[in-house]
């Protein structure tokens, strides 16, 4: 059993900060042996109590299946690594996500003694820690720019609005307003697109900037 380790009630059998024993738990041998090694570098050189927590706390927020389901290698350009998301904000590593699920659903399948219903998902969880491992280190630089250049549009974004919010109204008409808005901005930002075209002023949702702009 696992003591003085966090959360050890989702981790009673096997816990992910401790090289796993496979030998105690034969149920679950045949499923995570070929997975063993990996983890024991992931202990060793990487995986901590803080990143423990963390990756925990989004997946009591946010549910397993949620990360199996929206987080598949397939979908790696939408999470670049870290999440900055969770109960307290915080930036969540990706395959800390995955490693932790995967011991959630290894102490489940011992206390239910029965490893059936978790053994596709238990996998998939530990695939996906090693590929985002992986693509992480091949792709680290790409997604950096990628970050910076997603940072700077975020801010622009934010300054249109703001923009909206002072200049506009929509009592006026949805031409009238974005020319005013227009007009401001290429004042203020005459080096930058906007990041709103004329079309989603007529929007009929929640895409519309006036919209978002009354939200601010």
């Amino acid at each position: 059993m696992a003591e003085q380790l966090p959360y050890s009630d989702l981790f009673p059998y096997l816990h992910p900060l401790q090289v796993v024993d496979i030998e105690k738990y034969p149920l679950i041998k045949p499923v995570i042996a070929e997975f063993v090694w990996e983890h024991t570098y992931y202990v060793t050189d990487y995986l901590d109590t803080d990143k423990l927590v963390k990756a925990t706390e989004y997946l009591q927020d946010h549910g397993i299946k949620e990360i199996i389901a929206n987080f598949d290698i397939t979908d790696f350009k939408k999470t670049v690594g870290k999440l900055n998301i969770g109960r307290h904000k915080q930036e969540v590593w990706v395959i800390w996500l995955f490693v932790s699920a995967a011991f959630i659903l290894i102490n489940r399948a011992i206390t239910e003694n029965s490893i059936t219903q978790y053994t596709e998902d238990i996998k998939l969880c530990f695939r996906n820690a090693h590929d985002y491992k992986r693509l992480w280190r091949e792709r680290k630089c790409r997604y950096k720019g990628a970050t910076k250049t997603n940072n700077q549009r975020g801010d622009l974004k934010q300054a249109a609005l703001n923009i909206i919010k002072e200049k506009c109204t929509d009592r006026n008409t949805d031409e009238y307003n974005y020319d005013l808005f227009k007009t401001e901005f290429d004042k203020r930002y005459p080096n930058s697109k906007s990041p709103f075209s004329k079309s989603a002023f007529s929007r009929r949702d929640s895409s519309n900037p006036l919209v978002q702009a009354k939200m601010l």
